[in-house]
This record gives C-alpha cells, sequence and structure tokens, in this order.
C-alpha cells in the first residue's frame, strides 16, 4: 500500500496558520490501533498529519498523530514511523 502525508507542524502558541508538506510513505502495517509507516525523511514525534491510502480502489483519509519515528541504520535515509 502506498500514501501521502499532509503534515501539520504544530506550534506552542494558539495555531493562526499551518504549514502543509506533501510527504510519499509505504504503508507496512495498519490495524485498528495504528499504523507502521516507511518514508524517506523523519518526522517529529507529536506532528499531525492527515494520512491518504489508495487500496483496493477505495479510497481512504483519516488524521494520525506521529508516536515514534525511528531511523533503519544502514538502509540510506529510510525512517519507520509509527501512528
Amino acid at each position: 500500500m502506498n500514501g501521502r502525508f499532509d503534515v501539520k507542524q504544530r506550534t506552542q502558541r494558539q495555531e493562526v496558520a499551518s504549514l502543509t508538506t506533501d510527504i510519499r510513505v509505504r504503508v507496512l502495517n495498519i490495524s485498528a490501533a495504528g499504523c507502521l509507516i516507511e518514508t524517506r525523511r523523519a518526522l517529529e514525534t507529536g506532528s499531525v498529519a492527515t494520512l491518504r491510502i489508495n487500496f483496493a480502489g477505495g479510497d481512504f483519509e483519516d488524521t494520525v498523530q506521529i508516536v515514534r519515528c525511528q531511523e533503519i541504520t544502514g538502509a540510506g535515509p529510510v525512517f519507520h514511523l509509527g501512528a
């Protein structure tokens, strides 16, 4: 499964605007409790993103929060994200 993130960077102040970035991802595992995503870019824990997935002819979208970001050693710029 392939998907995309629209990542919104949070600030400590009241949000008056948001910065979004489109990031291509590969979904490695998904369940009702969360998902494991692979990307070539690190994301800060606590970041909130909209995950969009096209699967089996359907489009799915949900808001997720990054709870873990782990660099995969020896794989180049590859990161596994828990959301």
